[in-house]
Order: C-alpha cells, then sequence, then structure tokens
C-alpha cells in the first residue's frame, strides 16, 4: 500500500496512477471493465485533467492501484519567520544574557497555555 497526501497535484497523482498500472501490464480497457470506470475518464485521470482528489472515479482507481490518500498535516511554521514574534521579542529584550534567559523561561511557560 502507498500512502500519499492530499497536496499532491491531479497531474502527480495520474502519473503515480499510470505508472503502476503499466508497471503491473493493466490495460485502460481492463482497468475500465473491473471498476466500471468509463475508458476515457480514466484516459483523462491518468493525463491529471480531474480537480478532486477525493471525487468517486479517482477514489476508485486509488483503491484499484492500492493507494490512501492522507490529509496533509500541516507542519508547525517556523517561529522565527513571524514578524509578530520577533518584533515582540525585539521591543522587549536589551540584549543581556540574563534577560534572554528570563525571556525563554517565560515563553516555555506558556506552553501550557497555546497548546492544542
Amino acid at each position: 500500500m502507498q500512502i500519499i497526501t492530499d497536496n499532491i497535484s491531479p497531474a502527480n497523482l495520474g502519473q503515480k496512477l499510470k505508472k503502476i498500472f503499466d508497471e503491473k501490464g493493466i490495460t485502460q480497457p481492463a482497468i475500465a471493465l473491473y471498476t466500471g470506470i468509463n475508458q476515457s475518464q480514466i484516459s483523462r485521470i491518468f493525463n491529471g485533467d480531474f480537480r478532486r482528489l477525493y471525487g468517486k472515479n479517482v477514489r476508485e482507481l486509488c483503491k484499484y492501484a492500492n493507494i490512501v490518500i492522507k490529509k496533509n498535516q500541516k507542519s508547525p511554521q517556523d517561529p522565527r519567520k513571524s514578524n509578530l514574534l520577533m518584533n515582540a521579542l525585539g521591543d522587549v529584550w536589551d540584549g543581556s544574557k540574563q534577560k534572554e534567559r528570563a525571556l525563554a523561561k517565560l515563553i516555555r511557560t506558556l506552553e501550557p497555555l497555546v497548546k492544542n
């Protein structure tokens, strides 16, 4: 079983499906016969010509190819890229090691308040 995330583009998913079936020697007419999906629709999906990853025909082809599409869990953003946080830190930190440690300790004590 292959697990892919839902941030895959239709073109990439179509190529992946086509490659899997080609490597197994399974033709589009055979896929159509097995799945009940019109062969022209299979061709369009293989070419990435679809909009919904969770559409019925795409799901059926993924199932037949043994692919599972998982919801992509967004990775946490790097806090150093947050201008708001960096500006707030700059406003209160005087550059000293003592205040650096105090601010780091204070921020870590806030963790229980901001966790999901």
